[in-house]
């Protein structure tokens, strides 16, 4: 029983009546918020000035929107030594920035990792800096061409967090994904506009689910019979659990030049900035980078071309240690398997040394990343294709906690008009 917990009280409860405890500990698991304090409100009277009882109820109260009212409690169980510290920091330092508190939350959050590094909740905080949107536009032959497409993907995840597993069971366990995509284009003499948008949504690892909106401007330049020049301009939008967490605004200028009917060049150096709520303020920074790629147009009955890519880029975020160096190289083959088929194959390797040591960890993160990846599709009918994928890598970090291996399977149909 739960009431054993609480200092052993001998407040006992008749069969017929529901011990408000129990019964609060469970709208909070139903996210019942409103139930919940009630519940606990009752609770607390039973077990008068119990801390533990405190940040149940906090917690009910910040979901119910109630931060300031959730925060004082919250403080007053952790001053009176509950049992739930680590529980208690983490919410404590989500009211905090909620209530515009900046400093008072990463003192908070400071203060969880230093106790309690092994607890499911500093791992949540391990995470900051991580979140991406993985897949943000439909791969696989011909995934560019046409005014509008559409992509339904079913993917299947076995390491859906970047880190490495906890032995607190913290980390997501493998999960499915759906995926779905779709990208509208119109010309605007001489510009060209394309705006998209994708759903990320995990079956049962909500925190991990996004939204992507992003709009497009660019327009070529063909310069004799061999070069063009393509300056363009992108806004993405990012959401996480429907949740705006990022603005990111790209300015590039893709160099390209057709050499002769074998071998083909593309330069493209890039600015962005990207920017975020207060929250993850320390991540709001500048990227400089440039990508590099050389493809040979094969022309055999199985092997159509080969390429060969190479880049970096720099991000100076607000907080040093969230920013980075990186350098990546690449090599992938296009394939014709026949029956309609086509293939894509790719390896990469990145290197990225972050700019300071972490304040967590106490040292600057170093990180190798290796991958593979493969898909093929095939055309059902003139503007649908049916394409499968899979994916392997490995992160192998100078932190332990960023150590991972993670495979992805992927299922899918993409409608190109």
């Amino acid at each position: 029983m739960l009431a054993a917990a609480f200092g052993g009280s001998e407040v006992g409860f008749a069969s017929e009546d529901v011990n408000p405890l129990e019964a609060g500990a469970q709208a909070l698991r139903d996210r019942d918020w409103s139930q919940a304090e009630v519940q606990l409100q009752r609770a607390l009277a039973v077990w008068p000035g119990n801390p533990d009882v405190q940040v149940l109820l906090a917690i009910s109260m910040y979901h119910a929107g109630r931060t300031p009212d959730s925060a004082a409690l919250m403080r007053q169980a952790i001053d009176q030594g509950t049992r739930y510290e680590a529980r208690a920091l983490y919410y404590l330092g989500m009211m905090q920035l909620e209530q515009g508190d900046p400093l008072a939350a990463q003192r908070t959050f400071a203060r969880l990792i230093d106790r309690h590094p092994d607890s499911s909740e500093a791992a949540k905080m391990r995470e900051a800096g991580t979140l991406t949107l993985q897949r943000e536009e439909p791969r696989g032959a011909n995934a560019g061409l046409g005014e509008f497409s559409g992509l339904v993907l079913v993917g299947y995840d076995d390491h859906p967090d970047d880190l490495a597993d906890q032995a607190n069971g913290s980390t997501a366990d493998a999960d499915a994904y759906l995926l779905g995509y779709f990208s509208v284009g119109m010309r605007f003499k001489p510009i060209h506009v394309r705006a998209s948008y994708t759903h990320l949504d995990y079956l049962t690892v909500d925190r991990l689910d996004a939204d992507s909106a992003r709009f497009v401007v660019d327009h070529a330049f063909i310069v004799g019979d061999a070069d063009s020049w393509v300056p363009r301009y992108s806004l993405r939008i990012l959401l996480l659990e429907q949740a705006y967490f990022e603005t990111r605004h790209d300015l590039s200028l893709r160099w390209n030049r057709r050499w002769n009917e074998d071998y083909e060049t593309d330069v493209t150096p890039y600015v962005a900035y990207k920017s975020h709520p207060q929250r993850y303020g320390g991540e709001d920074g500048w990227v400089e980078g440039i990508d590099a790629r050389a493809t040979k147009y094969v022309g055999g009955d199985v092997l159509r071309s080969v390429f060969a890519a190479v880049g970096g880029d720099a991000f100076q975020a607000d907080a040093a240690w969230l920013g980075w160096n990186e350098a990546a190289v690449a090599c992938g083959a296009h394939v014709q398997l026949g029956w309609g088929i086509e293939g894509d194959a790719t390896l990469r390797y990145r290197k990225r040394v972050y700019a300071a040591a972490s304040p967590i960890y106490g040292v600057r993160r170093d990180d190798d990343a290796f991958g593979f990846e493969a898909s093929v599709s095939r055309p059902l009918t003139k503007w649908l294709l049916v394409q499968a994928g899979g994916e392997h890598d490995i992160n192998r970090s100078n932190i332990p906690d960023y150590r991972f291996d993670r495979d992805i399977a992927t299922l899918g149909l993409l409608i190109i008009y």
